[in-house]
């Protein structure tokens, strides 16, 4: 009785484990979400429609702002601007249109969330806005910007070529070739001989002469000893073959 007992336990409890572990895995995962939470943008507006593939990310309405009165009663309407605009200074907004282009980061809706662009938005020229001196409100869907925007970016003229010269050169031009100077000129200073056109005289560098080594004479022969033995002993026997022939006579 007790092994089958033991038995039964053996078989059910890893299988109580295995529900037990996949009746707590959803509860985890509802933990983790939180109600009414809101996904972070993958994008943002890249340029002035303040459109994402067709979707409106203005903080207000495509063009229903058409003066200060109008943009300060679609603010008191809503609370998400209300707060986005609190401490805007109403009595000195006043309208006014951009005289150049403008690259700056600007605000844009999402949901119930506002955000500021992390890439600079080019906002086109005579783009309507209204100021407080310290904010810009686009009048074209209320997206705010900093009155302090950067200039307009102006394409520098391509440097010119620096010489370390007096006379400047074009590019590609030939530089100016070296003049050696001549000997004084044989006429007074002012003739017109001196002054006429025409390149000064070269003067030819004189070289250095070229030192050639002597000339080494053929070697003396010189006799061996040998040599000089055959030789004496030949004439001292010539001379006594002379004399002896010479008494006989």
């Amino acid at each position: 009785m007790v092994v089958i007992l033991m038995a039964i336990a053996m078989v059910c409890l890893p299988a109580l484990f295995v529900m037990m572990m996949n009746s707590s895995q959803p509860t985890v995962q509802m933990a983790k979400q939180k109600p009414g939470a809101q996904a972070e943008p993958a994008e943002e507006p890249h340029n002035a429609s303040s459109e994402i593939r067709g979707k409106w990310h203005g903080l207000c309405g495509k063009g229903i702002v058409k003066s200060v009165a109008d943009f300060r009663r679609v603010v008191d309407g809503d609370p998400v601007l209300a707060a986005h605009f609190q401490g805007f200074d109403w009595a000195s907004a006043k309208q006014g249109t951009l005289e150049d282009a403008v690259w700056t980061p600007v605000a844009f809706r999402t949901g119930d969330t506002i955000r500021m662009t992390k890439k600079r938005v080019l906002l086109p020229k005579g783009d309507g806005y209204i100021t407080d001196g310290t904010r810009r409100v686009r009048t074209y869907c209320c997206n705010d910007y900093s009155e302090s925007a950067p200039p307009p970016q102006v394409l520098a003229p391509p440097a010119e070529e620096k010489v370390d010269s007096a006379v400047p050169r074009r590019l590609g031009a030939e530089p100016p070739r070296e003049i050696v100077a001549g000997p004084p000129s044989q006429f007074s200073a002012g003739s017109p001989a001196q002054m006429s056109a025409g390149p000064p005289p070269r003067v030819a560098l004189a070289r250095p002469p070229v030192v050639y080594p002597p000339k080494r004479s053929p070697p003396t022969p010189v006799p061996e000893p040998g040599s000089l033995i055959l030789f004496g002993t030949g004439a001292a026997l010539f001379g006594l073959f002379r004399w002896i022939s010479r008494r006989k006579e």
